[in-house]
């Protein structure tokens, strides 16, 4: 049947730019504390006083970054200087997630929001759907692999599963990227017509795998 994903996720997943990267990121915190959750490779050289960009009102406004720390997989927390608006608790961070299980993810696939304004002029992301399919070892790190068609932007975005026990939402990771297929030469054509596969040129298919990243690792 899939997850249906409520207000709840969709008004707290955010669309963050810097110098390294734009995707998207999901906010956690209570009354105090904001903390903007995202892949570290969108982020990758940030420091604390450095300014990073949300997507708020169509345009794009500048934060400056409190506290900064980055996990040893691709994901990184940032605490800002300005607060704003309600996080999701941390209560909702969970790495239970059986293998075969549904999931959903959020994000801003190819630079895409919706039209809809859910969360005082916050933008509202897409959503994707796929199955957990297990985890792997990636350079000594665990990545969680998922089948799903992830596309460009959707990085840092929240996945999320339906706690079967509770009936709730719970983030089980971080959208980190895709899995690249086995390269494949690129078709050309010569001047007669005929097409052949060029020895020098290749292009990396998505291969329909989307890595992401433990909730545990945020």
């Amino acid at each position: 049947m899939g997850v249906l994903v409520d207000t709840t996720i969709l008004s707290r997943t955010i669309r963050i730019r810097s110098p390294h990267g734009m995707g998207s990121a999901v906010v956690f915190g209570d009354q105090s504390t904001r903390i903007v959750v995202t892949a570290a490779h969108l982020l990758r050289g940030t420091q604390a006083g450095d300014r990073v960009a949300l997507r708020h009102g169509g345009d794009w406004h500048f934060i400056t970054v409190e506290d900064i720390e980055f996990g040893v997989t691709d994901v990184c927390a940032i605490v800002p200087t300005t607060q704003w608006g309600e996080g999701l608790p941390l209560s909702m961070l969970d790495g239970q997630v059986m293998v075969g299980e549904d999931i959903a993810f959020c994000g801003y696939p190819l630079g895409l929001e919706m039209n809809a304004i859910l969360n005082a002029n916050w933008p509202t992301p897409l959503v994707k759907s796929g199955i957990y399919s297990g985890s792997i070892d990636v350079a000594g790190q665990v990545h969680l692999l998922f089948d799903a068609a992830n596309n460009v932007g959707f990085s840092g975005g929240p996945i999320v599963r339906k706690n079967t026990k509770t009936n709730k939402l719970t983030v089980v990771g971080i959208v980190s990227g895709y899995k690249f297929d086995k390269p494949q030469p690129v078709i050309v054509t010569d001047a007669d017509g005929v097409e052949t596969e060029s020895p020098t040129h290749f292009v990396k298919p998505n291969s329909g795998f989307m890595y992401g990243v433990p909730a545990a690792d945020a």
